[in-house]
């Protein structure tokens, strides 16, 4: 049995695909926005100079990132948060000549880690929505995601460890 796409099925389609590569669209101008406006507000020079000076090394400064963008990821969606911190934290991983690759791996990590923990890790609702089973609670969902988002961390955090993990097949 072969089902057609009518006309209006394609208009909806479309339209719909128009909304949603608009709120991208959006989303990329307000992003590059922000990175001009910290760039001229020369923010991003103080912050840099500030870690610096606070002489915690690469790996510090790195667990201190990596805490900040999973408690980021509690409360807002992966593009948000690597939208935000990234202006602001590429110029000191540059200054304290980290491989960008791996730090790139280590912020995908410590995001996703974020995304599943409480009280509003975004992945966990998502699930939740997607569960037909009404008997399921959203406690049940997040104790689901604990031993998954353990195991993320011990990835992590041997990932901080030894970089070579990350980076030895490049």
């Amino acid at each position: 049995m072969k089902r057609r796409i009518t006309a209006r099925v394609l208009w909806q389609v479309t339209l719909e695909t128009g909304h949603i590569t608009a709120s991208i669209c959006f989303l990329i101008i307000a992003a590059t926005m922000y990175s001009r406006f910290l760039a001229l507000s020369g923010l991003p020079t103080f912050v840099t100079e500030w870690a610096i000076a606070q002489d915690l090394g690469i790996t510090g400064f790195v667990l201190l990132y990596c805490l900040i963008l999973i408690l980021l990821g509690t409360i807002l969606d992966s593009s948000s948060i690597m939208l935000i911190t990234l202006p602001l934290v590429l110029p000191i991983a540059i200054a304290l000549q980290i491989d960008l690759i791996w730090f790139g791996i280590v912020t995908v990590l410590a995001v996703e880690i974020g995304l599943l923990t409480p009280p509003l890790g975004l992945s966990v609702y998502v699930i939740k929505g997607a569960l037909d089973d009404p008997t399921i609670t959203l406690g049940d969902v997040f104790k689901g995601a604990l031993p998954f988002a353990a195991i993320m961390v011990l990835v992590l955090i041997l990932i901080v460890a030894l970089p070579s993990i990350a980076t030895g097949l490049l």
